[in-house]
Order: structure tokens, then sequence, then C-alpha cells
């Protein structure tokens, strides 16, 4: 017998909309971003590779030396990846949206401040579903891949280009240029000195791509305007935050939905009583 319908049917009305976000988090295991085609803007270093890589593949091995890892996982991610340009952003709106299935949270703030706000994403699994970005994504990727490495790493955010860098096992550091497939066995420090050095490592690249793609690297790498930064100040703490965070409560609010609507759904019910026994 209901004895308060108020809260017998507002329980009924949050297991609801609990069960609901709960099957949308649910399906989401098995939902795949749309990939977006290769486009002419397209930097690969090697022949275009669309099976996205495990993170097991992007792991360290046990017996490999960091150099090698950097390499290998900086040829992985340029051949995986799709690159295109901010000139495009017509053309790639449907894959620069948050689904619903990924994470209900994100896609309901990105309803609000913009389709684009998620155009970056620091988890590793949703950014290699995605699959492309710009210099600033592949960077946040190779970075997050070694910080889960608890390899030690930064981001560096040059006068008109993105790259990642690693610490090698005797403490120095070296640039990983995801979007072009180029490791640099340099630090910044040492890079700013004499930038010019760095037109070697780009050569072999650069004979394969068009000429309207090709930065003026020399440039790039000077000294003027150079930032070192974490993977949160190069997200930005908001973003990452919320992203790292909303990941747990997309599971977390309909189990607590379930739990209130039970107690509302009880609190509205009287206890059924046995008039035989009276």
């Amino acid at each position: 017998m209901i004895k308060n319908k108020t809260s017998f049917f507002c329980g009924f009305f949050i297991l609801f909309i609990s069960l609901t976000l709960g099957v949308i988090s649910i399906s989401g295991l098995w939902y795949k971003y749309p990939q977006p085609p290769q486009s002419e803007w397209d930097m690969g270093y090697m022949d275009r590779v669309r099976e996205k890589p495990t993170l097991q593949e992007l792991d360290m091995n046990k017996h490999e030396a960091r150099e090698d890892y950097f390499r290998r996982i900086t040829r992985i991610i340029d051949a995986y990846f799709v690159h295109w340009s901010p000139r495009l952003r017509k053309e790639i709106r449907e894959y620069r949206t948050v689904s619903i299935y990924d994470n209900y949270i994100l896609w309901a703030v990105n309803k609000v401040l913009g389709y684009s706000y998620f155009d970056e994403r620091s988890d590793v699994e949703t950014a290699l579903d995605r699959g492309w970005g710009q210099c600033s994504q592949y960077s946040l990727l190779i970075a997050n891949i070694l910080d889960l490495n608890a390899i030690p790493t930064k981001i560096i955010r040059l006068n008109g280009h993105v790259v990642a860098s690693g610490q090698l096992e005797d403490g120095g550091w070296v640039i990983l240029d995801g979007n072009y497939g180029v490791y640099i066995p340099k630090s910044i420090e040492e890079i700013e000195k004499n930038s010019e050095m760095v037109l070697s490592y780009y050569e072999e690249i650069y004979k394969r791509i068009p000429e309207r793609v090709k930065l003026p690297m020399e440039e790039i790498y000077g000294e003027d305007g150079n930032q070192v930064l974490s993977i949160v100040q190069e997200l930005g703490w908001k973003q990452y935050y919320v992203e790292r965070f909303s990941y747990l409560l997309i599971w977390l609010f309909p189990l607590c939905g379930v739990v209130i609507s039970i107690f509302f759904i009880s609190n509205g019910i009287s206890p059924t009583i046995n008039r035989s026994r009276l």
C-alpha cells in the first residue's frame, strides 16, 4: 500500500534515470568512435595503419632501452593517427563531438560549452579510439603513454608546433614528435642553442610530404616562445580533472541513484499488516 505517493513516484523516477544512465555506460563498453579518413594534410611518416594499437603494444618491454622504446612508440602513433588541420573544421565536425555512449557527462558538458571543448583528450584509450588530432593531441597521447609507464615526461609548446619530451635512464631529455614520426636525441635546451640541428632529423619525412605542410623547424625550435609544461598544464586543469573524474562518475551516479531510489520507494510504501492474526 502506498502511503506517500510523492516519495514513491519520485523513487521510481530516480530509478528510471539511474538505470538509463547505467545502460548508456554499459553500451559504451562496446562503442567505437568513427574513424576519420586520411586527409591531404596527413603527415604520416610511414604507411597508414588503421588498426588501433593495444595498450600492451604501447607498453615498454621489460628489457627495452628507453631510447628504443621512444623511437618505437613515436613511429606507432604516427602510423596510426590521422592528422587534421584546423583549416578542416567543418569537414571533421562529426568526428569532434563527444559520444553520449563514451561519457554522458562529457557529452552534456560539450553540449553546453560547445562541440569542440573536448577536442583533445588525456585518456589514452579514448584518444586512440578517436584516432585523429593535431600536433598537441599527438604529444598529449605520447606523454600520457610515457606517464603510464612511469617515465618522466613533459609537453613542449614551441612557436607553432607541440612535441613531447621523455627522460632517458641517464637523466637526459629527448624530443618525441609523433606528428611527424621523428625522434630527436637532444633536449630542448640543447636544440635552442642551435635550432638548425633539427633539420637533419626531419630530412627524411620532408622528402615525402607536400610543401604546404612543411614547417620551418629551425625557426619553430628557436628559443623564442617555447614553453615546457606538464600534461595538466597543457590540457588545462579544469578539463584534465573533469575528464579524469567523469569516467568514474558515469558509474557512480547510476549506482548511487539506485540506492537513493530504493530509499524513496520504501519510504513511500506502508508495511503490510496481516489482519488475520489480530
